[in-house]
């Protein structure tokens, strides 16, 4: 549909030049290009939704400016497709996620080492608290005979309190999102890693704190021909385990073991999935849901920051301005 808008333009020549290059890079046409006050915007084929010409302009400065790669120190961050890094992920488009035994994902939030997850297509960064020796990771039950996420003892209490008593500084720079609590219906899901991410969304849940879901555990590891899904993944722990960042700090837990929010589909009272103390790293599913494991929070925060620091433990990310 063509909109008719009736505008005083006082440089004409400017207006001109700016149709062109809308017309070139957004299919907006301005047509009237000749000195007028008539111009006419057809916004049908743009993917624009703005439907006069200064809105349309916004419109597409931001789509224009918004970067195709996160960046950090004003630069796009490195894209890899093998080893340690941030990856492309395949299985979700405009999201991207680190993969790898040791990729420089640390994040300095909340005075403390945090580990960037993804860069999500939303907008938003998923970060993790991994350090196990603070008391941000102490071991507690899912719930009593509870093996619904949303009815459970991690989301009714121990989150909240999490979230209100241990992020003193950036408690403000968490945003409340939807996360994929879905368990796995499928029996394809073990099996299939699409098919296990799709599970996970069938069910939505909003919140400011959750934990990472298993196919999170399972993309963090660069080879997913051997370790890209549970089944590999117990298989083949003794390859799986080396190449997986979030190997060592959701295992090495003087013999403890880490609570996902990803359910199984079990009839037997089984409660939700867990990463194995290290001897594996494996995913495996706890027969009763008030056995005590370690939580690992989970938060977003928005992806509109400045981001400076190279990534490494040494020298963490930072959010300019919070250094």
């Amino acid at each position: 549909m063509k909109h008719k808008i009736k505008k005083i333009i006082k440089n004409r020549i400017f207006i001109f030049m700016l149709g062109i290059f809308i017309a070139g890079t957004a299919g907006v046409t301005a047509a009237t290009y000749f000195p007028s006050n008539d111009v006419t915007y057809d916004n049908t084929n743009s993917g624009l939704k703005s439907n006069d010409v200064q809105s349309a302009i916004d419109e597409l400065y931001v789509k224009c400016s918004k970067p195709d790669t996160p960046i950090a120190n004003n630069n796009p961050i490195e894209i890899v497709t093998s080893g340690d890094g941030l990856y492309k992920d395949e299985y979700e488009e405009g999201k991207y996620i680190y993969r790898g035994t040791s990729p420089k994902n640390y994040i300095r939030f909340n005075d403390e080492n945090w580990r960037i997850l993804s860069f999500e297509s939303d907008e938003t960064i998923k970060l993790i608290d991994t350090d196990i020796n603070t008391k941000a990771n102490s071991r507690t039950i899912w719930g009593d005979y509870e093996t619904n996420w949303a009815e459970s003892s991690l989301v009714k209490s121990v989150l909240p309190n999490k979230y209100n008593g241990l992020l003193a500084r950036d408690k403000e720079k968490v945003i409340s999102h939807a996360w994929n609590a879905g368990k796995l219906i499928s029996n394809d899901s073990t099996s299939y890693l699409g098919q296990l991410i799709k599970d996970e969304k069938s069910v939505q849940w909003n919140g400011y704190m959750g934990l990472i879901t298993v196919s999170e555990y399972l993309k963090a590891n660069s080879d997913y021909i051997n370790c890209g899904t549970i089944e590999l993944d117990k298989d083949n722990y003794e390859i799986c385990k080396t190449k997986n960042w979030l190997y060592t700090p959701l295992t090495d837990l003087y013999g403890g073991g880490s609570w996902t929010m990803t359910e199984p589909n079990d009839s037997s009272g089984r409660t939700a999935y867990i990463v194995t103390e290290n001897a594996t790293g494996t995913l495996s599913t706890p027969l009763k849901s008030y056995t005590p494991y370690y939580v690992m929070p989970v938060v977003y925060i928005s992806s509109h920051i400045n981001l400076v620091g190279n990534g490494t433990i040494n020298n963490p990310y930072r959010i300019e301005g919070n250094i």
